[in-house]
């Protein structure tokens, strides 16, 4: 009997069982395409290092070529002149041009400062010895002369001459000059005596540095610049024996020529004799 009991439990098993199936609806549904992934592996992610900020070099401090500042040039202090002075036409006032200017020292007469005038008659006289000095003017046509306004050269106003100091205002007032000329001559008069010192000097002053020139070939000579006066003409050759006019032998005995303005003394001439001084 039991084993009757036994099939007869498993038959109600069953029942109940296929009862749920049957009550258990099916999805006829077709399930979606499946998707194809795409079985290429992802890259695995590499820690790509940071750039790394690179410094960048520091500009180097290469010497660059420095411009010198252009100096302007200072112009150079005007220099100072020692003697200046003006000379003029006596008659007409105007500047005399290219007139020779001459600054004698005193103690030594070989020792002189030369220059000559501008178009304006304007002189000056730079870096002179400290000395005393006679200055005199010599120009064409007009009688030479020292300051102050004489011809003789004893009795210029010398003027004293410092270091640093500035004479100005020596001015001349020029007149017009005279002239002496003639011939000398040697041996009675037959021969020309050529380069014969001519020194032409003012009555009264023997030793005055009065106005030199000299024979040319022919032997002849004049004598220009000179003032209204009296004066004594001497002439002097080494192979000849000096003499003064008029044919004698010293200033004492010599006859005066006389000048005026504008007018040639002529014939004033000379024969020597033959020896030597």
């Amino acid at each position: 009997m039991k084993h009757h009991f036994k099939q007869f439990i498993l038959l109600i098993l069953t029942i109940i069982l296929l009862s749920a199936c049957a009550d258990e609806t099916v999805d006829t549904t077709p399930l979606p395409p499946t998707e194809v992934v795409n079985a290429t592996p992802e890259p695995i992610p590499t820690n790509t290092p940071s750039p790394t900020n690179t410094p960048l070099p520091e500009p180097t401090s290469e010497p660059t070529a420095t411009i010198a500042p252009t100096e302007t040039p200072q112009p150079s202090p005007t220099p100072v002149p020692q003697i200046a002075g003006i000379i003029t036409d006596a008659v007409t006032g105007v500047g005399v041009a290219d007139a020779f200017v001459e600054a004698i020292r005193v103690d030594s007469p070989g020792i002189s400062y030369q220059t000559t005038t501008n178009e304006q008659g304007a002189y000056m006289f730079f870096e002179m010895e400290s000395a005393e000095y006679a200055v005199r003017v010599i120009a064409e046509g007009y009688a030479y002369e020292f300051y102050d306004n004489v011809i003789a050269s004893g009795k210029a106003e010398y003027l004293s001459v410092q270091s640093g100091q500035s004479l100005t205002n020596i001015d001349f007032d020029l007149n017009e000059g005279g002239s002496i000329a003639g011939f000398v001559y040697g041996d009675e008069g037959e021969t020309a005596v050529s380069d014969a010192g001519i020194f032409v000097r003012p009555v009264g002053f023997e030793v005055d540095l009065g106005i030199y020139t000299e024979t040319g070939a022919d032997g002849s000579y004049i004598v220009s610049n000179l003032a209204l006066g009296e004066y004594v003409v001497m002439v002097k050759h080494s192979n000849w024996i000096q003499q003064h006019f008029e044919n004698v032998n010293s200033w004492d005995n010599a006859d005066p020529v006389k000048v005026e303005p504008s007018q040639i003394t002529n014939d004033i001439d000379f024969i020597l004799e033959k020896g030597g001084s």
